[in-house]
Formats: C-alpha cells, sequence, structure tokens
C-alpha cells in the first residue's frame, strides 16, 4: 500500500516510490505498536522522582554501564524535553550541537563508549528512545493527525518531526542502545538495513572486553 503524500495524494506508480513511503502490513503494525506505547505514556501517572519512559523493540543490545551514562547525562538535558534517543541510525547525530562536556579519560574508559548528548539532527530508527509525559503528548497530536498518520514509515515520521522543529530532540552519541539483527526482521527484508551500530561493551555480545555473557 502506498502512503498518502500533500493533500491525500496517492501515487499510481508504486514501484517508483521510495521504500519508506510503501506502508507493508509489517509497517502499519509497527506504527500501530508505537502508538500504543506512547499513548499509555501520554496517559500515565508519573512520579515525582520519575518523568520519563523508556521504549524498546525486542532486537536491542545496549551497553552494560547504560545506567550510569544515563545517570551522568541526563542532568544536561534543557527542560521541556520531548524525546532522546538512547539509539539511532542513518544520520551522524554528532553534528548537532553537544550539550555535555566530554568527561576525563578514566582507568575504565576503554569498557565504556563515553557516549554524549546531542541536539538531534535527523535520527532514524525507533528502537530505543526516551519520552517524557509531555513529549508523547506532543507526538500523539502529530502522529494521529489524518494527513499525517501513517504517512510514512514511524521511523521518517519521528525524523520528520525532529527536522521540523515539532518535537524537541536529543540524541546520545555513540549509540547506548543498538539493533542486534540476529534475526530476519518484521519489517524489512532478511536483517534490515545495512546500518549497523556497534557497542564498546554489550550485554549480548562480546566485543573484546569483559564477558559477553549476561
Amino acid at each position: 500500500m502506498a502512503s498518502a503524500t500533500k493533500n491525500f495524494d496517492i501515487s499510481k506508480n508504486v514501484s517508483a516510490l521510495p521504500e519508506y513511503l510503501i506502508l507493508t502490513e509489517a509497517r502499519v503494525a509497527c506504527w500501530l505498536g508505537h502508538l500504543s506505547a506512547i499513548h499509555k505514556i501520554a496517559n500515565s501517572l508519573m512520579s515525582d522522582h520519575l518523568d520519563f519512559s523508556i521504549i524498546l523493540e525486542d532486537d536491542v543490545d545496549m551497553e552494560r554501564d547504560i545506567a550510569q551514562q544515563m545517570k551522568r547525562l541526563w542532568p544536561y538535558l534543557p527542560p521541556g524535553w520531548d524525546i532522546v534517543f538512547l539509539g539511532h541510525c542513518w544520520s551522524d547525530e554528532g553534528h548537532g550541537q553537544q550539550l555535555s562536556p566530554h568527561d576525563k579519560i578514566n582507568a575504565t574508559a576503554h569498557h565504556s563508549s563515553n557516549s554524549q548528548l546531542h541536539v538531534s539532527q535527523k535520527p532514524k530508527c525507533t528502537h530505543a528512545y526516551a519520552l517524557s509525559r509531555i513529549g508523547a503528548r506532543r507526538l500523539l497530536l502529530h502522529l494521529r493527525y489524518p494527513p499525517f498518520a501513517f504517512s510514512r514509515a514511524i521511523d521518517q515520521a519521528f525524523a520528520w518531526l525532529v527536522e521540523s522543529n515539532r518535537v524537541k530532540s536529543y540524541s546520545i552519541v555513540p549509540s547506548l542502545v543498538v539493533q542486534r539483527k540476529v534475526a530476519e526482521s518484521d519489517i524489512a527484508d532478511s536483517l534490515g538495513g545495512k546500518w549497523k551500530d556497534k557497542l564498546v561493551a554489550g550485554v549480548f555480545e562480546d566485543n573484546g572486553t569483559e564477558g559477553g555473557e549476561v
């Protein structure tokens, strides 16, 4: 099924469209899955000490020290943020303004990605992101707006909202969470796109550091 463009126009030549403008059953299901999670966050009752939620897809790996890194980076988030990409693809997010200072290299630095917080550019892939409750509500307004809803693959929708400054988005670079790509993708052929991120010390993979076992 081809996505609608502009004023609800649908191309008659589907084969000429970019892949992300062709809505397969799997892409529609992906939209609905993320919408359901975002809806729950938007209507949740946040506690005084926890004002955001994290959405993870089921094929991810993450840095072993992700909790420490997030604790280090979170104070540098500007007030009123909507979304933080813990993982991303198809964009060099390091080009965005860096908000967190470089830490001094310590004895355990080679076991850590020493990631930094940047203003998002055009991040794609929705395998790992944090949402504030206000951010979830703002996303819902756009993602459920009829001319925009299901208008493209959902990660492309996120990227467009970021590029057009409709959401306040930030990216952690290098990614703290990556797609494992160890089984066939439900969205794309084979293992998914060619983009492949690496971790310094992932939970599931032995990357030349200590461990590799959960």
